[in-house]
C-alpha cells in the first residue's frame, strides 16, 4: 500500500511513501512534488499497485503525477484544471482521484463557481486523464446548484470500478 501526505517542514512538498504487507515500509519517502505543501492530497492505487497523486498547488491549481508500482514517477506533474481566463481567479481545493486498470485518471476537486464574486458558490469538478496523462475533454462541473444557493462544500470523492466506470 501507499501513504502520502504534504508537509510544510523543512522540506515543503508532497510525499509518498511504498509499503508491504504488515505495513514495512519498501524504501524511503518519495518526492512527488517540491510544491503544495501543508495542502490536502488525494491518492489511489491500482491492482498492480500503480498509484496516483494530485494535490493543490500554491498557485490553486489542481496537478497530479503517476507513479509505477516500485514508486517511479511515469513521467512529470501535470496540470489537472484549465488555466484561468485572463482576469478571472478561480480558488480550487481538496482534489480526489480514482485510478481505473488501465491507466485512465479521474480527478475531482471543489472549486469556486466562475460566477460568485468573492467565491461563495461552489461546485465540484472533475477532469479524465488518458493512460499517458493527456486530457480526455475539458474538465466538467458534476453537481448542479441553484444560483446563490452556496453550492456544495466539502471534499469530492470518487471511485473507479474494475471496468473503468467512475461512480
Amino acid at each position: 500500500f501507499v501513504v502520502g501526505w504534504s508537509s510544510l517542514g523543512s522540506s515543503p512538498g508532497v510525499y509518498t511513501r511504498r509499503y508491504a504487507s504488515g505495513a514495512v515500509p519498501v524504501g524511503s519517502d518519495n518526492l512527488v512534488s517540491a510544491t503544495g505543501g501543508g495542502q490536502p492530497i488525494g491518492l489511489d492505487v491500482d491492482s498492480d499497485g500503480d498509484f496516483v497523486v494530485a494535490w493543490q498547488s500554491p498557485n490553486s491549481n489542481i496537478s497530479a503525477r503517476k507513479f509505477t508500482a516500485a514508486g517511479v514517477a511515469s513521467g512529470a506533474e501535470f496540470q489537472v484544471n484549465s488555466p484561468n481566463p485572463t482576469g478571472q481567479t478561480r480558488a480550487r481545493f481538496v482534489p480526489r482521484v480514482g485510478l481505473a486498470e488501465s491507466g485512465r485518471v479521474f480527478v475531482t476537486w471543489l472549486q469556486a463557481t466562475p460566477a460568485s464574486p468573492g467565491f461563495t458558490n461552489y461546485g465540484i469538478w472533475m477532469r479524465e486523464f488518458r493512460p499517458d496523462r493527456s486530457a480526455e475533454g475539458a474538465e466538467i462541473q458534476v453537481n448542479s446548484q441553484a444560483a446563490g444557493a452556496g453550492g456544495a462544500f466539502g471534499p469530492s470523492s470518487v471511485a473507479v470500478d474494475g471496468e473503468g466506470d467512475i461512480l
